[in-house]
């Protein structure tokens, strides 16, 4: 388990399946990437690209994002976070991509 480190949602956790090629950014990165940003997150929309575990776009969530894109070519981990966004009421708030990021990123338009 994953713990979210900040926000509405700060000491909820994310399940992930452990695997050798997975590794999820550390608490402390976290805490310092988003004390960093922490004025740019109210409302904004992010890329989670390589998502993982999608704890970075979750973090942004409970930290005030309107929106998260999720990209993730695994399928398994892709389950595995659509689950954890629907135990935390996020599924709204997302949108998941099974692909590939270099293609993914290729085709991209940023919503208006």
């Amino acid at each position: 388990m994953i713990k979210i480190t900040g926000g509405d949602l700060r000491g909820r956790s994310l399940r992930w399946q452990s695997r050798d090629d997975l590794r999820p950014t550390s608490a402390k990165v976290r805490e310092a990437i988003f004390n960093v940003m922490r004025d740019y997150v109210a409302d904004s929309t992010w890329l989670d690209l390589c998502a993982g575990t999608g704890i970075m776009g979750v973090e942004a969530l409970s930290r005030g994002a309107a929106h998260v894109h999720f990209v993730e070519r695994h399928g398994r981990s892709l389950g595995q976070l659509r689950e954890n966004l629907k135990t935390l009421s996020l599924t709204e708030q997302a949108t998941l991509y099974s692909r590939d990021v270099v293609s993914f990123l290729h085709q991209w338009k940023q919503p208006v």
